[in-house]
């Protein structure tokens, strides 16, 4: 099980090997055009559980997050971008060991804040909606992971994502937290659930 200190030792340890890949790359010119679309791949870890007033104990589980984005800057220092994914969620059941896996192709589209016309180091942060669509569920067991959420979940779900993150030339890392804005049990009887996942994103510009 990853924790939170684990998580960001991560972090700092991919965040130093940003610079090295950057200088190992041909140089690129140090500034940037604004109102051009900027292409990339990006891929990482997943964190998530679920959000309920069920009192049954849910821990993390561990998936992969992986696509392709696109970005733009509209002035010096605000852009946005749009990404589309593949998203591992979930959670883990720790009364009777039974782990929940949800694959979302997921759409966010957000407004990043920091500088757009520059390849050298360079922080931002930023936040937007994330739309999902469900591509698969799993459980380990077959059956409900808690208080009534089972492979009956809806095919839509809608998140709200904030994050910050690190970029050098062509290389970029983020963390980003996401907040499932909907109920995603398809059973109307039961308790909702909503999504709740981090995440770390390694990308690269093309």
């Amino acid at each position: 099980m990853l924790t939170t200190r684990k998580v960001v030792l991560a972090m700092l340890a991919l965040a130093t090997l940003i610079p090295a890949a950057a200088e190992a790359q041909t140089r690129r010119t140090t500034r940037v055009r604004t109102g051009v679309w900027n292409t990339g791949i990006l891929g990482g870890v997943t964190l998530s559980t679920f959000s309920t007033a069920n009192s049954t104990p849910l821990k993390q589980a561990v998936g992969a997050q992986a696509g392709v984005f696109a970005d733009r800057g509209i002035n010096r220092n605000v852009g946005v971008r749009a990404e589309v994914l593949v998203s591992q969620r979930g959670a883990k059941n720790d009364a009777n060991a039974n782990t929940m896996r949800l694959a979302y192709l997921d759409v966010p589209l957000m407004v990043r804040v920091g500088p757009t016309t520059t390849n050298a180091t360079h922080f931002h942060a930023f936040t937007g909606l994330t739309p999902g669509f469900l591509l698969k569920t799993s459980t380990t067991t077959g059956g409900a992971l808690a208080g009534g959420i089972s492979t009956d979940v809806k095919k839509f779900d809608l998140g709200w994502l904030i994050g910050a993150g690190v970029e050098q030339h062509a290389w970029s890392i983020d963390g980003r937290y996401t907040f499932g804005l909907m109920n995603i049990n398809n059973v109307p009887t039961q308790v909702e659930y909503k999504n709740r996942s981090f995440s770390i994103n390694v990308g690269y510009r093309f």
